[in-house]
């Protein structure tokens, strides 16, 4: 099985296909089987990689506990494992820490951002307060918030396995937002040069899409799609949409080296 040996654990991992490499980095109620849909999708032009962060599905939390400062030199040890200068990095709401991190730390290593119902380690003082200000109306619960209600009514086997993934996860204590490694300031966001896209959705009732819409103005250059009939999860919920989101994302960078038009 493919483990990567970090300073204190193996972390597990999964890398599929050929090209320019694509990191899936999954949520707080998911683990590398939650790309599922994405993989068998991208394998074909792309070294897809997906993992399970400390702490989910087969990795061990190792000594950090929640300690989101290893999130980012996890995801880095893991570049350097697989012997990758550079990927595209997908990050669903947790996983979108990981990855923004890293954009912050080590710039030269993402050659493009996919922020999904996340977003990330911005500090904007309106936005983090906003964001704080809601999650206070419902009381911090997210259980049950990841994919709306309806799903389970017009898709049950999604739902059922969406619910499935999420229970091969151990039991975890509550992650401390306020401990944000590799803060991506006003300053820093006002130069970006990462190509970057933020995809929300408009059921979402974990981290609105207006709140993920201003994250993303926000950040220079960044574009914005939202999927109006999806929750938390987009990616599980309509991967159909999703992925053709990212596909085209995929091909403006491929074919321009740069971020897509907004």
């Amino acid at each position: 099985m493919p483990w990567a040996d970090l300073k204190d654990l193996a972390l597990f991992y999964q890398a599929v296909g050929g090209g320019p490499a694509i990191v899936f980095v999954h949520g707080s109620s998911g683990n590398h089987l939650s790309w599922w849909q994405q993989v068998p999708m991208f394998q074909t032009r792309f070294r897809c990689v997906v993992f399970d962060q400390r702490g989910f599905g087969r990795t061990a939390a190792g000594s950090s506990g929640n300690d989101a400062r290893y999130l980012v030199e996890d995801l880095r040890a893991l570049l350097d494992h697989l012997e990758l200068e550079q990927a595209i990095l997908v990050g669903q709401s947790y996983g979108g820490i990981a990855c923004m991190g890293m954009a912050v730390a080590y710039p030269e290593r993402v050659r493009g951002l996919v922020m999904a119902s996340s977003i990330g380690t911005i500090v904007a003082e309106r936005l983090r307060t906003e964001l704080a200000a809601y999650r206070r109306t419902i009381a911090n619960d997210f259980a049950g918030r990841t994919y709306p209600p309806g799903l389970r009514l017009r898709r049950p086997d999604l739902a059922f396995l969406y619910d499935c993934i999420s229970a091969l996860n151990p039991p975890r204590g509550p992650f401390d937002e306020r401990r944000l490694p590799f803060p991506a300031t006003s300053d820093a966001l006002a130069s970006w040069a990462i190509p970057t896209l933020f995809v929300a959705g408009g059921l979402d009732q974990i981290t609105p899409a207006p709140i993920i819409r201003m994250a993303a103005s926000r950040v220079g250059g960044a574009s914005y799609s939202e999927v109006p009939q999806c929750g938390h999860s987009v990616y599980f919920e309509d991967a159909e949409r999703f992925n053709a989101i990212l596909g085209e994302f995929l091909q403006a960078v491929d074919e321009h080296g740069r971020r897509p038009a907004t």
